[in-house]
């Protein structure tokens, strides 16, 4: 059927007609994508390996992408994939001599913009779908440091370093990426794996940094303790996520503040910078003491002293602090120090109330909400309303009842203050709906390619996806659990007045 198609592309009327019957909704734009990859093989640096390569490839391709789940946009993609290829014929002899790729190409262009648009302007990572590694499902954070270090060896350039890393990641990002896709794996494995990778190419370019910025000095012998915050602390990471970090010296240690920023700022530029090898991380040091404006590095006394008095929505963040690298020694007194700005002070009696006023605010200031679109994070019953009441109660009960209620995972928290019988009626139901907004989050993340902000849908969108679902429409399984959510908000939040009486 492929190759009686191909061969009869000069029939523009028939070939339309032909692409719509194999069920393309778009037939005239998969007709342009066809004509333009057979006008590639003719291209003046084309070769004629790759031509022929593209003569016995492109029927096996048009027929991969005709079964997926959303031929149009998985046919987009691999137009874009031919361009960004070229005349390569090494790419194309891959697909050839693993035909199973076919099908792996067909689910990530059908059903990730992030996955396919990764493999798209770096297609060497193609390589990666046919390495026995990429074969396991669940990797510990052992199994990721073995990998890596294999392939790092004694490499002393700092360049071929970097980019290995960041190979690295990116090859490790598409592999959880689908075999979420596939339903191969929980979205608790989905995120402890992305925790445990941030978190191992964080240790391996600090490394880097602390080359250049110290040189000859152990990376285990530098007073610096890196603690992660938000979904980083809470080892909740989505595929976009930011890593949000803060930097604080030991001042009992023997490393100048100075040299402190240094390797701070060297280790965010090394994590964040546009490589060949992909995409990296976006770097928020933002929640430390003083906001953007205060000094990226602070001393643990500097740190305590500030948060002696720091604001509520201050102690709420702190709520998620984790250190991720460093002495184990400063990570814990930071730690107790954080503890005892969040939870040894008592609240003001309008902490529900400010609380309610910040989670109005940040809708207000930040959501990108256009009529009939949907926001998980923002829009009633989204994740920020879910974390807000979760870390309220936290904020509530804590400073009693230390233990589980205290963890940097919104859903641990939830489970916790459930069983303990605290919070509103139906926190449980709350608890339930939490990980499938998380999951349902991240899919669309990684279905459309937004994350923070930007992550607002059309409902034909969400209805597009294919989320973990045991049956039945997926905007009405969503709709049912924001309403969980949002009913529990309500009776915690609904008295708490925000100025202008609106609910968020």
């Amino acid at each position: 059927w492929a190759q009686s198609l191909l061969d009869g592309l000069d029939d523009e009327k028939e070939s339309r007609r032909r692409l719509g019957e194999a069920g393309f909704e778009r037939p005239d734009a998969a007709y342009g994508v066809l004509r333009d990859i057979v006008r590639l093989r003719f291209l003046p640096d084309s070769l004629a390996r790759y031509a022929a390569h593209v003569e016995r490839m492109l029927p096996r391709l048009l027929y991969g992408m005709s079964r997926a789940t959303d031929p149009d946009r998985a046919i987009t993609q691999l137009g874009r994939f031919m361009v960004s290829i070229g005349p390569k014929a090494g790419f194309l002899v891959l697909l050839e001599e693993n035909p199973r790729l076919i099908d792996l190409l067909a689910v990530l262009f059908s059903q990730s913009d992030l996955l396919a648009g990764v493999l798209i302007r770096h297609p060497a990572i193609l390589d990666s779908l046919v390495d026995r590694r990429s074969a396991a499902l669940v990797k510990s954070r052992a199994d990721l440091a073995g990998e890596l270090d294999q392939m790092l060896g004694p490499e002393d350039d700092l360049e071929a370093a970097l980019l290995v890393i960041r190979r690295f990641r990116n090859d490790e990002l598409l592999r959880v990426g689908l075999y979420d896709l596939l339903d191969k794996i929980t979205w608790d494995q989905v995120q402890t794996q992305l925790a445990d990778l941030a978190e191992l190419i964080l240790d391996r370019t600090m490394v880097l940094a602390a080359r250049q910025v110290l040189p000859g000095r152990a990376p285990s012998d530098i007073p610096l303790s890196v603690l992660g915050l938000g979904k980083m602390g809470g080892r909740e990471l989505w595929y976009g996520s930011d890593l949000d970090l803060i930097f604080v010296l030991d001042p009992e240690g023997d490393l100048p503040i100075e040299s402190a920023v240094r390797l701070a700022q060297r280790l965010i530029s090394y994590l964040s910078l546009h490589l060949d090898a992909g995409p990296g991380y976006s770097i928020d040091s933002r929640l430390r003491p003083s906001g953007g404006q205060g000094p990226l590095v602070v001393t643990a006394d500097s740190f305590g002293r500030y948060h002696e008095t720091s604001q509520l929505w201050e102690r709420q963040a702190l709520i998620k602090l984790r250190p991720v690298w460093g002495p184990e020694g400063l990570g814990d007194r930071v730690m107790a120090l954080a503890s005892r700005a969040v939870y040894d002070r008592g609240l003001p009696s309008d902490a529900a109330a400010q609380i309610h006023r910040i989670r109005h605010r940040m809708t207000k200031e930040r959501a990108k909400l256009k009529l009939g679109q949907i926001s998980l994070k923002f829009s009633p019953g989204g994740v920020v309303d879910a974390e807000f009441l979760t870390q309220y109660l936290q904020l509530t009960h804590g400073r009693e009842h230390p233990g589980p209620i205290r963890s940097t995972r919104t859903r641990s928290a939830l489970e916790a203050l459930a069983r303990a019988g605290f919070g509103p009626p139906g926190l449980a139901r709350v608890a339930e709906a939490y990980p499938f907004l998380s999951h349902f989050s991240g899919r669309l993340g990684l279905s459309y390619d937004r994350s923070g902000d930007r992550a607002v849908y059309r409902p034909e969108e969400i209805d597009r996806i294919h989320p973990p679902l045991s049956g039945g429409s997926a905007a009405r399984a969503l709709e049912r659990a924001m309403a969980q959510v949002a009913e529990a908000y309500a009776l915690v939040f609904g008295g708490a007045q925000n100025g202008s009486g609106e609910r968020p």
